[in-house]
């Protein structure tokens, strides 16, 4: 989840953030947002797996193998998200769901490219396996069984792990209690006024951005930060339109609540929200209307979402069966590893234990 371009508008602020090498401290609890952080981290090694019980099983290991590296299990909670969906995902899923399918369309032309090209020197079969592979990686979804497993195999070895009844940021917005410490990359963790600091993750080095210098940067209030992401574009509410997050940010600052609370009174997200409203519906942006901005507000203020349970039929559909007996015949191997006579050389890697 991410508030549009709100990881450029800090940078372009100069808002402060601090490089770490440590992100656990003693006696610091830490809640990772583990989709958010480490996304590409389930791809490399769910796609790595066979699709089953047991490759499930065996990727989760490999995955805790590697956020053991950043993380003591003693002092951190791992948040994933929910087997119910959120309603207002649906239209974003079903688009994913389109774009997965034509991606799978042209997965099966492939294969049956390369399983006529068997007099056709090696390279092209390469180089067409790879591709498959690619195309692969960007139809990859982590089904209820992954997460499953994950709750399963982390728990066994002795890692605090919850399955959020939705998203995992919101999970985590509930019981922060202004001191708490979030790793996602998940921009919109920045605007929820329970998160203390939010801890970014980018090709193994770690930024910690505290919310504290954030507004002292911005020189604006929790209640003003909060506001600016609700009116700035998320995704939550992407049926309104509205101006870009730099715009709105000048808007707060020329905004008659931001006089009164220079001169001491305390306000409102909400009261920043109405007040955008109604400029909008002034230059005539917005037609007059009460549920503007609301999915972002109940999401942001009031930390609730309207969940469906999801259909829970076989996911393992005819494709991914097909694409199994292809995987156990086909290995994107290099022409080198090829021996003389034609057959393919058996290179076998074994995940490293750790006691």
């Amino acid at each position: 989840m991410v508030v549009k371009n709100a990881w450029k508008f800090l940078n372009q602020k100069n808002a402060k953030f601090s490089r770490t090498h440590e992100i656990q401290k003693p006696g610091m609890m830490v809640h990772v947002d583990l989709l958010g952080t480490f996304y590409n981290i389930f791809k490399k090694y769910l796609c790595s797996h066979k699709r089953d019980f047991k490759g499930n099983r065996e990727a989760c290991l490999s995955i805790l193998q590697e956020i053991s590296f950043h993380f003591n299990k003693r002092r951190c909670i791992l948040y994933l998200n929910g087997f119910d969906v959120p309603l207002d995902d649906y239209d974003e899923t079903a688009k994913k769901e389109m774009r997965n399918e034509l991606n799978k369309k042209k997965v099966v032309d492939l294969i049956k490219k390369v399983e006529a090209s068997d007099h056709k020197v090696d390279i092209f079969k390469f180089s067409q396996a790879k591709k498959i592979e690619w195309l692969l990686k960007k139809t990859f979804t982590i089904t209820n069984e992954v997460k499953q497993a994950f709750l399963q195999v982390s728990t066994e070895q002795g890692w605090n792990t919850i399955i959020a009844p939705g998203r995992a940021v919101v999970a985590i917005a509930r019981v922060a209690n202004g001191k708490t410490v979030v790793v996602s990359n998940n921009s919109d963790l920045l605007f929820y006024s329970g998160v203390a600091s939010v801890i970014t993750m980018y090709h193994g080095k770690f930024k910690c951005h505290n919310i504290l210098d954030i507004l002292a940067s911005l020189k604006i209030s929790s209640a003003a930060l909060t506001a600016l992401a609700i009116i700035s574009g998320n995704d939550y509410d992407n049926h309104v339109t509205g101006y870009e997050i730099n715009r709105n940010y000048k808007w707060i600052l020329g905004s008659k609540n931001y006089t009164l609370e220079l001169r001491g009174a305390l306000l409102s997200t909400k009261d920043y929200v109405d007040e955008y409203i109604s400029y909008l519906k002034y230059i005539c942006v917005l037609s007059p209307a009460d549920s503007y901005f609301l999915d972002s507000y109940m999401i942001f203020v009031l930390l609730f979402e309207t969940l469906q349970e999801p259909d829970c039929g076989n996911e393992n559909n005819v494709f991914e069966n097909v694409l199994e007996i292809w995987k156990s015949k086909n290995r994107a191997k290099h022409p080198s590893q090829l021996s003389s006579n034609g057959e393919r050389k058996l290179n076998i890697s074994l995940p490293l234990e750790r006691n």
